[in-house]
């Protein structure tokens, strides 16, 4: 995470303010069913998994109707677009009174690659993006996700006008840190991203980051030797 550095090194006195400052780690919600019936196979030990809605299902995320999140995006306006990347487009929009983030999945076949949604179900932790909700009506995936107003950490290092303070990118390297941490470490079943850059991690208003795009990630088998572990599809191109 060099990146995190790469401008300034005069307050590095600040490190110690944040190193105390920083939030533990929350305790590991109980999320069974994906750790019980593995990625690809059901409580019987069959390939044929359930859908990706219908773990988001069992896990209480609301369904949203296709047409909904069409209208809350005037059906999907540039004007209303914040982001995209390989394997979708992400929309601004407002569900319920509250400020939510539309990803319109893009149809990708890849070999035995499970959904996005699929990652986000099981995840619960205050430096991954949540997931609220989602959307699956034929070839039509969405994901609804908490809003991050603050941009990309890629944004804040290249911006030219205003200087990232060091004592900010401490704050921002430590805290993605926990959640990759918990990712790696805690979540049931573990999950690699193998996408993490600086537009993946998003900023809160108050500087904490936030990792979005589960779109390459894999989970890791309940083995102690990972080091097989391979795919031609790694990371984006920058």
């Amino acid at each position: 995470m060099g990146c995190f550095l790469s401008k300034s090194n005069a307050q590095a006195d600040s490190f110690n303010d944040i190193k105390d400052n920083t939030a533990p780690l929350p305790e590991q919600s109980v999320v069974t069913y994906a750790a019980e019936c593995g990625p690809y196979s059901d409580k019987n030990g069959s390939r044929d998994a359930p859908a990706a809605s219908e773990i988001a299902q069992s896990y209480g995320f609301k369904r949203y109707e296709y047409q909904k999140l069409a209208k809350a995006t005037r059906f999907f306006s540039n004007v209303h677009r914040i982001g995209e990347g390989g394997f979708g487009i992400v929309y601004k929009a407002s569900l319920d009174d509250d400020d939510v983030a539309i990803k319109k999945l893009k149809i990708v076949k890849l070999e035995n690659k499970l959904e996005e949604i699929e990652y986000l179900s099981v995840v619960r932790h205050p430096n991954i993006v949540k997931m609220i909700g989602y959307c699956s009506e034929g070839e039509d995936k969405l994901l609804v996700l908490e809003f991050v107003p603050n941009k990309s950490l890629r944004h804040h290092l290249h911006d030219e006008d205003k200087l990232l303070e060091w004592s900010k990118r401490i704050k921002i390297a430590i805290n993605s840190a926990r959640g990759l941490l918990y990712l790696h470490e805690e979540c049931k079943p573990k999950i690699i991203h193998r996408d993490i850059k600086a537009d993946n991690i998003l900023l809160s208003d108050n500087f904490e980051p936030k990792i979005a795009d589960f779109s390459l990630a894999n989970f890791l088998p309940d083995t102690g030797n990972i080091n097989h572990i391979s795919s031609i599809l790694r990371g984006t191109n920058m």
